[in-house]
């Protein structure tokens, strides 16, 4: 069982990931909430590190924020294309729930939940990448998405390999 630090920095960690993710689905300006991530990271780590009981908690939540940390910077100006708001909503329900069922307030399933919402997006975003892949016109436009989507894509990877590890701590 993790300490409740520990829960705690994880909760805040993905709060932090949340904020950022439905800043950018809502065409908001990001940079208070990339602006949180760094020091989000920094304290989870050093709460897990102190934590002997759950050094897997780190890896796959850390390797998010990092992957969301780029997203910024990749995005183009809003109005966003599809399917990126309506994926990057659901990045932010996904790290919501991670951040409720790490503080306690998770109901039960929420690692399901959290797995179901990951499938369906890495399924639109598979669709998405193999489409920009395919198209041979604006080839470096499409790289481009192609990148975004297959970062998005890990972010919920790493989500739901988070809440399971979590689930089993908490």
């Amino acid at each position: 069982m993790a300490k409740r630090r520990t829960l705690k920095a994880v909760s805040a960690a993905a709060s932090a990931g949340a904020a950022l993710a439905g800043a950018l689905a809502a065409g908001r300006d990001p940079s208070a909430q990339a602006e949180a991530l760094p020091p989000a990271a920094a304290a989870l780590r050093g709460a897990v590190s102190a934590d002997g009981s759950a050094p897997e908690l780190l890896e796959p939540l850390e390797t998010l924020l990092a992957c969301a940390e780029k997203l910024p910077a990749l995005l183009p100006p809003p109005p966003l294309p599809e399917p990126l708001p309506r994926s990057l909503d659901s990045l932010r329900r996904a790290l919501s729930l991670l951040a409720d069922l790490a503080s306690g307030r998770g109901r039960s399933g929420a690692a399901g939940q959290i797995g179901a919402i990951a499938a369906a997006e890495a399924r639109e975003l598979r669709l998405a990448r193999r489409a920009a892949e395919s198209d041979p016109a604006g080839f470096v436009e499409n790289l481009k998405f192609s990148n975004i989507y297959s970062g998005l894509e890990d972010c919920f990877f790493r989500a739901e390999e988070e809440a399971g590890r979590l689930a089993r701590h908490v």
